[in-house]
């Protein structure tokens, strides 16, 4: 629980910094960036230099995560922005990262692979991975070489190299084609299509954040979040995050008592989306504190306080002997 003297020591702390302290947790989405935007310009008009945004997400828009990076960029430039990962930080939420000059994680922060989300065919509210349809297109080609690779050396050997080259290629083809094309069938163009324009968008938006705090060679690093992983659920914890970014660094004091503060918050996205100024919060428990310190204040029962009775005080008028 929050007292009044941690409150204020917190509040002195980012005043001190120059920062302000945000939190977002939920999906990206345009709706929840519009509450975003509202909130970040009011925290600005404190006139603070750099911030700290708490972001927990399980992802969303891509276009709403570079609105959301490029509009921190603008409002607090040279270095300002730090990145805070205390949970989960995934897909659309990486590309945050990207845009940020410093990254922040905890122990137990994890970000994910920039990875794109498409709606399932017959499903509601149902997403897939961008990167298992990658995944299942790589296995797919890899297997038919394979088995063609196979097929055509069984072929050569066991007839005691009687069958020429050519036919054995010719056979393997054949014997390749009917086992894998029923399942490449399959396989939708336009489903193709849309994967590799999500990732395109992924990699275009990566670009243009800048990735100031990515490895020296930023392409490299930017197309690593992007395909370098094999699925959507991988962890890239605090370890894996320093083979990436420049700077990772423990959260500060303050960032950390943001877990205490809001716990459900950040430790858990949720799916309503909250959008909060730490600032404002500490605001609010201190002048609650500070009323009820009021309220409760016993009263001054020394001469000159409180309310007397009549006859109290020598030289009032009250019974007297006659």
């Amino acid at each position: 629980m929050f007292d009044l003297n941690r409150a204020k020591k917190l509040l002195k702390a980012l005043e001190e910094e120059d920062r302000d302290l945000l939190v977002y947790s939920g999906p990206i989405s345009r709706p929840n960036l519009d509450r975003f935007i509202s909130t970040l310009i009011d925290a600005k008009s404190r006139n603070r230099q750099k911030i700290s945004l708490v972001l927990s997400t399980y992802g969303g828009d891509a276009h709403c995560a570079y609105r959301l990076a490029r509009l921190i960029q603008d409002l607090y430039f040279d270095g300002g922005f730090r990145l805070v990962v205390l949970g989960p930080c995934k897909s659309a939420g990486t590309l945050v990262a990207v845009g940020a000059d410093e990254l922040a994680m905890s122990l137990v922060g994890e970000l994910g692979p920039l990875d794109v989300q498409l709606a399932k065919d017959d499903e509601i509210a149902v997403r897939a991975s961008g990167l298992d349809t990658l995944g299942a297109l790589a296995m797919l080609q890899s297997e038919a070489f394979k088995a063609f690779e196979h097929y055509m050396v069984a072929i050569v050997n066991r007839s005691g190299n009687t069958v020429s080259t050519k036919t054995a290629f010719d056979v393997s083809g054949a014997l390749v084609a009917g086992l894998f094309q029923p399942i490449a069938a399959k396989i939708d163009p336009h489903r193709m299509s849309e994967v590799d324009r999500m990732m395109k968008i992924a990699k275009e938006y990566g670009e243009r954040l800048g990735g100031a705090n990515l490895k020296d060679d930023s392409e490299a690093s930017l197309e690593r979040l992007i395909s370098g992983y094999p699925t959507h659920e991988f962890i890239i914890d605090t370890r894996e995050a320093s083979a990436i970014f420049k700077t990772v660094l423990a959260p500060s004091e303050s960032e950390k008592a943001v877990v205490e503060l809001l716990p459900e918050q950040v430790l858990y996205p949720t799916d309503s989306t909250d959008v909060l100024d730490v600032t404002e919060i500490l605001e609010s428990i201190v002048k609650d504190a500070e009323r009820k310190t009021t309220v409760e204040a016993p009263q001054d029962e020394t001469d000159g306080g409180g309310v007397h009775g009549v006859g109290d005080r020598e030289g009032d008028c009250g019974e007297t002997d006659s």
